[in-house]
Formats: C-alpha cells, structure tokens, sequence
C-alpha cells in the first residue's frame, strides 16, 4: 500500500504564518481549521512569495480571513448558547437523542439525507444543490435517461457524508451571493460549517494512510474523489485563485496508483454485476474520472506543467466521454493536453522541430474542426457538444500560437485570425446556453486579444457578470487576468503576455474551469 507522503516543512501557508504545520492532506489541520487558504506542499514557492508586495497582501488577506472567520465563531457560539438556555426538553428532543445518525466510512456523524428529522434548511440545501449548484457546475451536462439520469448522484449523496457536506457547502456558498446583507452573513456560518465536516470527512479518511487502498472499495473510492472533486468547485466558484492545489495533486496522486485496465478490474471485482448499485458506481466513476482529467489537462495553463494523469489512455476508452460531463469532446482534450506536454518541454527542441511539432498539432486540431463542420444536425438532447468543441478546438489553435510566439518562431500578431475564431465560434454557441464553461477558452483567447477584438471579450464577460449570482464562480477572476494582460501587452508592446504570464505577474494560479 503506498503511503501518503510527508512534508517535513509545512505548508507554505503556515510557513508564511510561523504556525507549527501538522503536514495532513490534502490541506492542513492549522489551515482548515481557521477556514484560510492552504497552500500546499509544492516545493516550488506560490508565486506571491518572489515579491515582497504581493507577499505582504497575501499575509493581509490571511489575516483578515482569520479576523472574519473568529468573530462569525463568537456569534454562532453566543446563538448556541442562547438556544440551550431556552430550549425545553421534550419527546421530540428525546427520540433525537436515541436516534443513531448514519456512520459514514469517515465516522463523520452528519445525518443522511433520508433522516426523517433532517432540518428544513439542510432539506432545502440539498434540493437546492441538486436543481441549481449541480447545473452550474456542469452547464453542458447531458443526462441518461436510460441508465437512471442523476440517480448515480442522489444514491451517493446519501451515502456520504462528506460529499454532502461538500455538496451543502457550494449551496452555503451560492445562496450567501444570492441574499441581503443581512442574511449573507448566516449562510457564511453555514458555508463554514459544511465546509470544515467536508475537510474532516477527508482527512479521516486518509487518516490511514493507505491511499491504494481506497481502490478496493469502490463505494469509498468514489465518496473520496467526488468529495474532493467538490471541494477544488467551492474555491472555482469562490474565484479560483488559491487552495485547489492541494485538492487537485491528491486526487491525481489517487488516480496514478492505477491504471484504466486495473482499476476496471477492482471495481468490476467488488460489484457484482446483477447488483442494483453496479450501474450507479459504473456510471459515477466515468463521471467524476472524466471531471478530474478536465482539471487536470485544463490546470496546465495555469501551473505551467504538461497534465499530470495518463490522458491519452484514459480518454481512448470508450467509457470516458467527456462530451457528455464537460461538453467538450475527447480529441480536442487530448490535443490541449498535447499541446501542454510539447510547451513543457520546449526547451528540449531546436527551432526546426518544434516548428514541424506545432505545425502537426494545429493539423489535427483543423482536421477535427473539419470533421465538426462536415457532422449532421445534433439532437436536442445533446445541442451544445460540438459548438462547445468547436470553442475549445478554436482556443487550442490559439494556444499552439502563443507556443510559436512565445518560442520567437511567428511574431505575436499571428494570434490575431486565430482569435478571431475564437469569437466567431463563441458566436455560434445556441442561443440562452451558458457560456460559463467556457472560461479556459475566453481567458486564453482573450489574453492575447488585440484592440479591436478586446471590447468582445470585455462585453461577454461583463454580461455574464451583470445577471444575479454572477459573482459565484471565476468570470470576474478571468475578466480581471485578460485586462491585466492587456494592460501589460499596450505598456511593453509586447503581444506575448499569455494567461499563465498574466497569472504570475498578478501573483495568483486561477483554475481555468
């Protein structure tokens, strides 16, 4: 059984604090506890700690949190407090008492959702995350009817605990940008309490130590990811700009102890095939495998690294459709994950070659617009899959661009028709669907912007932004990334200041999804 691995100097987070760090993951008990941002074990510094400006504001900004979060405490502990004083006891209050609350795996004793006496606001949270927080989080999600629609969902959400508290706290979350101010400020104690059983439920879980062994029960194995997977969503739609690090590089760390042929093996060995949930895990581990390769393949701009998990081998299978979870389909994926590895490695290639490389990746991703072109009318069940590919597809050729730029082999103008693809794909997008899972496409494309193409990217995301909740979730992050961009570009006159330039330079590491 593989361990999981010890950082003997703490997370950069309590470095930066002067806290003694108690090295858990995926984040630590020190960070969680306060409800701060982790930053995780990389020995690689966080950006904000080469500039003594942005270092400073980062300690600012923690502080502050710290300040916030221990008032909210004082006053939930006073309400407590208050309540017990005048609460009577009675036969209700008895049969809760002897009732059992739900053992997760992790022992966290949150009560399932089908506890008859499940409070009304946790029942309306619940709902409110399956028709609302569910639907944001995956706009181009298309259902199977057939196979039970969301029922894979419903049958874990009652199992877990922790994915529940996950799944409550970006309800918590959403519903804090959705009420007064007054109000706001409840649905923050909410949000904090959900969020901290969700990192509890995590960490006993790992408390072992034995993260291979997750694989060899499938239930568990699939509560863990999905948790976590929730958990890297709160911080995307509280911004996306810190703490989904840690979350991210454990779970790929999970996802490599095996491969698409092994873990098969385990799943298929520990659920029967007649059983009735064999469907429902078969149909959840697609899910969430597809979601997590999304972050990983799509992280890359951000952290400057080729993805992490065997994508290619993972994305052949025809399991794995990540049309139907994210929208967009496997080839332009596996294209953006190539073109991540190649940039990775650019300095291992002369002028020559890497010209010959880019100029087989920009082919493929022509062939694949040309097979999208040349494709019959979609279903209406599934309208938005190949303008949505088309998006991305386009998004990539700027990104094979910015390689060729960056690398001194086109001068930066060259982006410009690929940019403009870019828009004219956004354009061909069905009308009233969202446009929200289209953020790594907007920021790359609309980092590299010129004047003229500027006010689109501009007007988009400021109309996004101008509809209710629309600060839940990373559009303002990437509005703020693109401007900064151009900003930059207008005072260097240089055309090069791509996303992962722009992030450094603001001293962030936004999750472009």
């Amino acid at each position: 059984m593989s361990q999981v691995p010890r950082r003997p100097h703490g997370c950069w987070t309590c470095r930066m604090r002067h806290k003694k760090c108690d090295e858990s993951v995926p984040i630590c008990q020190e960070c969680s506890s306060r409800h701060i941002p982790c930053h995780g074990y990389n020995p690689i510094p966080p950006q904000w700690m080469h500039d003594h400006e942005t270092y400073q504001a980062e300690l600012h900004n923690i502080k502050r949190i710290v300040k916030e979060n221990f008032r909210l405490a004082k006053i939930t502990q006073n309400r407590c407090s208050s309540t017990a004083q005048h609460a009577l006891p009675g036969p209700m209050s008895r049969r809760h008492q002897s009732s059992s609350p739900l053992k997760s795996w992790n022992g966290n004793k949150t009560p399932s959702i089908l506890d008859p006496y499940m409070s009304i606001q946790a029942s309306n949270s619940f709902i409110y995350y399956l028709d609302y927080i569910f639907p944001l989080q995956y706009p181009y999600y298309v259902d199977q009817p057939d196979l039970g629609g969301r029922g894979w969902l419903f049958w874990l959400l009652t199992k877990s605990a922790p994915l529940r508290d996950a799944a409550l706290t970006l309800s918590a979350l959403y519903r804090k940008h959705g009420v007064s101010s007054c109000r706001a400020e409840n649905q923050q104690e909410s949000l904090l309490q959900h969020y901290g059983r969700a990192l509890q439920g995590l960490r006993r879980a790992l408390s072992v130590g034995q993260v291979a062994g997750l694989v060899h029960n499938p239930e568990q194995w699939l509560e863990f990811v999905a948790s976590a997977l929730n958990l890297i969503s709160f911080q995307i739609f509280q911004g996306g700009t810190s703490n989904w690090v840690p979350h991210l590089t454990f779970l790929e760390t999970v996802l490599k102890n095996s491969t698409p042929s092994t873990l098969g093996d385990e799943f298929a060995r520990a659920t029967h095939k007649d059983s009735e949930s064999f469907q429902s895990v078969q149909t959840a581990k697609n899910f969430f495998i597809a979601n997590l390769l999304w972050f990983d393949i799509l992280a890359c701009v951000s952290r400057g690294c080729p993805p992490q998990l065997p994508y290619h081998e993972w994305l052949c299978l025809p399991d794995i459709d990540m049309s139907r979870v994210m929208g967009c389909q496997n080839w332009a994926m596996i294209i953006i994950g190539d073109i991540a590895t190649i940039e990775s490695q650019i300095k291992s290639f002369n002028c020559q070659t890497l010209q010959t490389v880019i100029n087989e990746l920009a082919k493929r991703v022509e062939a694949g617009i040309k097979t999208l072109n040349a494709a019959g009318p979609e279903t209406p069940l599934g309208n938005t899959c190949r303008p949505v590919t088309r998006v991305f597809a386009t998004a990539a050729l700027v990104q094979i661009s910015l390689v060729a730029v960056q690398s001194g082999l086109i001068p930066p103008m060259t982006s410009y028709d690929a940019v403009s693809r870019v828009i004219e794909a956004i354009r061909q997008m069905p009308q009233n669907s969202s446009l929200r899972g289209l953020v790594w496409s907007i920021c790359v494309a609309g980092s590299v912007a010129q004047p003229d193409q500027q006010p689109f990217f501009e007007n988009l995301l400021g109309d996004i932004l101008s509809h209710p909740g629309s600060r839940f979730g990373n559009c303002a992050t990437v509005l703020s990334i693109i401007k900064h961009g151009w900003n930059r570009a207008s005072d260097e006159c240089d055309g090069s200041w791509g996303p992962r330039r722009t992030m450094a330079d603001l001293g962030i590491c936004a999750l472009l999804c």
